[in-house]
């Protein structure tokens, strides 16, 4: 029989009695997590936040931790007996999970007589059909062969309601107990986000999963004397272990990021803004002697143009750019972008000169060669441009590495716009960057492109490289704000940081590391993760996504 068609509760008992008794415990610690918010019905009973509430929250901590990290078995066995010794339950065989039969709800194993409360008999339907999803979850898994204790714990991982919304009496139900918790002091808190995460298939806390792990083992395993003293003392060491485990994060926190090299765009903060540094860019010379150097190259290039306007096999398009070239020479000290634009022109003109100069008149190809020595040493007068060309002068990427960066460089570029629209950087860098994607790939012609673009590309890749680097400091500064946040409620949060839009923006700097590096799906992305693809340029990625991200 198809697990989905069961009917009735002796149906499901032998179902159960035929599979791996892994399953009934995860459908069980499910179903208990479930049934939860219907304990808020007793919140006037009698000392109901201790003898109630904490004593049905430790049962469904425990069942769940130890499916979800079955490799500390050993410990829950420990914790389990310590739970059933003190609250006076002998443990029993049972197989069957946690399922509406009239107005009780049964709960097997560690949850067994843990809640025991009536809900509205028309709910019944929703939790028996969710129940049997997930035991049409295990048995999918056992039929592919799966390992029955992987399984249960990817299941037990899973939002709570999986495969439709929460009902509407059970988010209701909710709603009243997380407004209780977040209001009743003795750090309740602590166990809204815990179930809340678990409603969602989330994290208890945002942290990198081998610490979640050891964080939720330890809170299923409290010492059974600490439970003994209460709900404030259960609670204050909950947030103490939440609280030293971001510490152990904020500690991990990978500062190596890499300094920002020479390239086109070296981004700067200012603030929560990200921009272009509006200095000059330093050179070995005066400030007017470098001038003065731009002004007589500006005229060696028209002398150029003037010897070659009336040579009839030059190439009109060489002519074409040799304009373009001396409308763009400055007049003054350059900004850095302004500078490698040039140094790429600089590179253009050799190769050039250097595929052409047997096409020209002797005199053209004087010209020309004696322009482009002049072009070069002004260039070099620049020891940013220098450094540059001394780590990327041998820099040669095939025609299709080529286009991936400049794939690279537009995805990058949709991701930033987002944050261009929340005002937190600079249009121009987003512009510059889509402009060098399209350079890229549309110059001279298809045969130069491959010859005269390698440094272009290198720039173009390092250009992208110190963006992320901006932006990774800056996600990794805000992370260190965030965990020294000792309560980690929303408001909270905004206060540590300094305003929702804070946080917000910060979720899409962690977002757009995430997409630009690894892709995702709906987002145009290189088939290969550019950590893999230009590993030398981006290796200082990984350990810093670890730490912010988890991975």
């Amino acid at each position: 029989m198809d697990v989905l068609e069961i009917k009735t509760r002796e149906e499901l008992e032998a179902w159960f009695e035929q599979r791996p008794p892994a399953v009934a415990q995860v459908v069980a610690a499910r179903a208990a997590l479930r049934s939860l918010p219907y304990i808020v019905e007793a919140k006037n009973d009698e000392n109901f936040e201790s003898r109630v509430l904490l004593p049905v929250l430790r049962a469904v901590t425990i069942p769940w931790a130890a499916l979800r990290y079955p490799t500390h078995n050993i410990y829950f066995l420990a914790a389990k007996a310590a739970y059933f010794n003190a609250s006076g339950l002998a443990e029993r065989t049972a197989t069957h999970a946690a399922f509406a039969t009239g107005a009780d709800v049964v709960i097997s194993d560690a949850a067994a007589h843990a809640v025991n409360f009536s809900y509205a008999a028309t709910l019944i339907d929703a939790f028996w059909n969710e129940s049997l999803q997930d035991c049409a979850f295990l048995e999918g898994a056992i039929e592919q062969g799966d390992e029955i204790e992987h399984a249960a714990r990817d299941l037990a991982g899973e939002p709570s309601w999986r495969t439709q919304p929460m009902p509407a009496e059970a988010l209701e139900r909710w709603g009243e107990l997380k407004g209780s918790l977040s209001n009743a002091g003795d750090k309740w808190h602590v166990w809204r986000d815990w179930y809340q995460a678990r409603l969602d298939g989330g994290k208890t806390i945002d942290v990198p999963n081998d610490l979640l792990e050891d964080l939720d083992v330890r809170i299923a395993t409290l010492d059974e004397e600490l439970w003994k003293q209460g709900p404030a003392e259960v609670n204050a060491k909950i947030q103490e272990l939440m609280d030293g485990t971001l510490e152990v994060l904020a500690l991990s926190l990978s500062d190596d990021i890499p300094p920002q090299e020479p390239a086109s765009i070296k981004p700067e903060w200012r603030g929560d803004f990200l921009t272009l540094p509006n200095t000059k860019a330093q050179d070995d010379l005066s400030g007017a002697s470098i001038e003065a150097a731009f002004g007589s190259l500006i005229d060696q290039v028209e002398d150029v143009i003037q010897g070659i306007s009336s040579e009839s096999n030059i190439d009109p398009r060489v002519l074409k750019y040799l304009e373009k070239l001396r409308d763009k020479i400055p007049t003054e000290v350059p900004n850095e972008r302004t500078l490698f634009s040039l140094g790429h022109d600089q590179e253009k003109l050799g190769h050039l000169v250097n595929s052409q100069l047997e096409e020209w008149s002797a005199d053209v190809a004087a010209g020309m060669h004696s322009l482009h020595l002049q072009f070069e040493r002004t260039i070099d007068k620049f020891p940013e441009w220098r450094a540059f060309k001394a780590s990327h002068g041998r820099d040669a990427f095939s025609e299709d590495e080529i286009k991936e960066i400049s794939i690279i460089a537009e995805n990058v570029v949709d991701q930033l716009e987002p944050l261009v629209e929340q005002g937190a950087v600079d249009s121009e860098i987003v512009s510059a960057l889509r402009g060098f994607a399209n350079v890229l790939v549309s110059d001279f012609t298809p045969e130069e492109i491959l010859v005269s673009n390698d440094l272009l590309a290198a720039d173009v890749l390092e250009v992208v490289n110190n963006i992320l680097k901006s932006l990774a400091s800056w996600a990794l500064e805000k992370s260190k704000i965030l965990i020294k946040s000792l309560d980690k409620g929303v408001d909270k949060v905004a206060e540590q940081v300094g305003h929702d839009a804070t946080v917000g923006l910060y979720n899409l700097v962690k977002n757009l590391l995430k997409v630009s590096v690894y892709g995702a799906s709906g987002v145009t992305m290189v088939t290969v993760p550019i950590v893999k693809l230009f590993p030398k340029t981006f290796e200082w990625l990984q350990p810093v996504l670890k730490s912010l991200l988890g991975i």
